[in-house]
């Protein structure tokens, strides 16, 4: 069992992490901790900033869920340049390229439709989009149109391979239950840190045959609260482009 830091060390712990990342403005961002939950309140100019936040406060051993409440404030940018830009990166993109993705741009909401083959296709089209300058939020109606799931035991197998294979749950990989009913996977037990236990999800969700994932993983000291909780709206972005640029 791991000993429990104070609200206010974590506060700092979580403030020096931010002040060392150059690709994150925060000066008009707050941060509160209450019983290892992080508040972030106050404003960005980048929705890509806005989840670069969450990234860094995951990351800060003793935190146990971020409630990212940052509003996006973007510059003016007109949505038919939006959408070009986010048209062409979808192109560009070696997961994207070969899907129709429809992009509509509303005052710089985004929404994005069409049909991809996974879950992790359609939470890798809201992270590129949301690199695009002058993105304030992003709706993804992407539907998923599967392939024939392989059966429970066999994807049993491989996502407990996959999470022993990858770079941050490996460590933990005895210390998560992995079970599956019906191609839902559940998954239990607990880790050190919240970018654990958000990597072991990632590793599950992008499993072929996966329809969906209980995240039930406790971190260390503190117990699984039964749902993570509200006004976190960026969860479906946590996947992946954690270090690449914005784009302009």
């Amino acid at each position: 069992m791991s000993d429990r830091r104070s609200d206010l060390q974590l506060e700092h712990a979580i403030v020096a992490a931010l002040s060392q990342d150059n690709r994150i403005d925060v000066t008009h961002v707050s941060v509160d901790v209450e019983a290892g939950l992080a508040k972030l309140t106050g404003r960005v100019t980048h929705a890509h900033e806005k989840r670069l936040l969450e990234d860094d406060v995951r990351n800060v051993i003793g935190i146990v869920w971020v409630s990212n409440e940052v509003e996006v404030v973007p510059s003016t940018r007109r949505d038919q340049v939006i959408a070009m830009d986010i048209e062409e990166i979808l192109a560009l993109d070696s997961a994207l390229y070969e899907f129709n993705i429809e992009t509509i741009v509303d005052h710089g909401a985004v929404t994005l439709r069409g049909e991809v083959p996974s879950r992790f296709h359609r939470n890798h089209a809201s992270a590129v989009a949301a690199r695009v300058l002058g993105v304030k939020r992003i709706k993804n109606e992407l539907q998923i149109v599967r392939k024939q799931p392989s059966n429970d035991e066999e994807l049993q197998v491989e996502v407990q391979e996959r999470l022993a294979h990858d770079a941050v749950t490996a460590a933990v990989r005895t210390r998560i239950e992995v079970s599956v009913e019906a191609g839902i996977v559940t998954l239990s037990g607990d880790v050190d840190t919240l970018a654990q236990r958000k990597a072991a999800a990632r590793v599950a969700t992008q499993t072929p045959g996966v329809k969906r994932v209980r995240n039930e993983i406790a971190v260390d000291p503190y117990p699984f609260p039964g749902e993570d909780p509200p006004g976190v709206p960026w969860d479906q972005y946590e996947f992946d482009y954690r270090n690449l640029p914005s784009v302009a």
